[in-house]
């Protein structure tokens, strides 16, 4: 994968554009709530990663639905899964 800043986030954000209405974003990993690590372990991994790039870290649930619903995808499912992660699933809205 590219550095940060080599244009992999526009990349992602110009495939999204693909999906049909109805579509499913699916997305797994850890995510603060609220801005609040939801576990001490989350807490540590957010550290290591922005220890290793600032623009690295677990990103907050409440940024990550707003960026959706900004692309036209709806509120998405939210399933706790173990290890203090959850699955988002996202569908894309009628344009």
């Amino acid at each position: 994968m590219g550095e940060s800043g080599s244009g992999k986030s526009m990349s992602a954000l110009s495939l999204l554009q693909l999906l049909p209405p109805g579509g499913l974003l699916f997305l797994y990993g850890p995510y603060h709530r609220g801005g609040n690590p939801t576990s001490p372990g989350n807490e540590a991994f957010d550290r290591d990663l922005r220890a290793q790039n600032a623009a690295w870290g677990i990103r907050n649930l409440e940024d990550v639905v707003a960026l959706a619903q900004q692309h036209g995808f709806g509120p998405p499912q939210v399933f706790e899964m173990p290890a203090n992660n959850l699955s988002l699933a996202f569908r894309r809205l009628p344009a």
